[in-house]
């Protein structure tokens, strides 16, 4: 039988996803930082092509966590 999720157990979850999310922006600042005085419009394009993967990543994720608490 599989366990059952609580509200504090997803909760939980979603906590750990934002600090994820958190990190990913702070190391993003730093780099921005570092590195904008040498954008080209190909850096750009490969940046956009990050985000859409983060976005693909996450929404992966969180399909994952609603077909386990019977969500979906």
């Amino acid at each position: 039988m599989p366990k059952k999720i609580t509200i504090d157990d997803l909760a939980a979850m979603i906590k750990k996803g934002f600090d994820q999310i958190d990190n990913r922006f702070d190391n993003n600042d730093k780099n921005h930082a570092r590195f904008e005085k040498q954008l080209t419009i190909h850096d750009f394009k490969m940046a956009e092509m990050v985000h859409k993967a983060d976005y693909y990543q996450l929404e992966e994720r969180v399909e994952k966590l609603e077909n386990k608490i019977g969500i979906k």
